[in-house]
């Protein structure tokens, strides 16, 4: 546990933007279209260590990796836990957590480009028991988090 007598120490949850050229491999990952492997593992290496230090500098003092290497809560999920189809969704997403807003303000959704690119709407349907299946993306995550974290200082880290 980290405390200071002096201050409150201060974090932040979430995502940090990412540059673009890396945010377009996410992307292209997540979705399942082609992209240079080794090109996005440079990438997120450098952006993460980018991203601590942008942190540190800025006074951050529990610093995280950005969540660089996730495109977006749900992606993360699909790519990392297995047991699970995905299946058409006739009609409004009543379990997104967009459908109220969805619903209160349409044409906002209908002018913003959201990640319609990534397929049709569908629902996650449970079809086996969930297992995790992300182990190496999770040891790719933790290895640049590590490297970003050498020579520097935070008073603690969380990813």
């Amino acid at each position: 546990m980290h405390y200071s007598t002096d201050r409150i120490l201060v974090t932040h949850a979430g995502s940090l933007p990412r540059p673009h050229d890396l945010r377009a491999m996410v992307v292209a990952k997540s979705a399942g279209e082609s992209y240079e492997a080794e090109t996005l593992n440079r990438r997120l290496k450098e952006s993460v260590a980018d991203i601590v230090r942008r942190q540190i500098d800025a006074g951050i003092d529990i610093v995280n990796d950005g969540e660089l290497s996730k495109y977006n809560f749900t992606d993360y999920v699909r790519e990392r836990i297995a047991g699970y189809e995905a299946r058409p969704n006739s009609g409004r997403r009543r379990l997104s957590m967009t459908a109220r807003d969805e619903q209160k303000f349409p044409d906002y959704f209908t002018a913003v480009p959201r990640a319609q690119a990534l397929g049709p709407r569908t629902m996650p349907v449970c079809v086996e028991p969930l297992r995790y299946v992300g182990h190496s993306d999770l040891q790719n995550d933790l290895d640049n988090f590590q490297a970003a974290l050498t020579d520097t200082s935070p008073s603690g880290a969380y990813l």
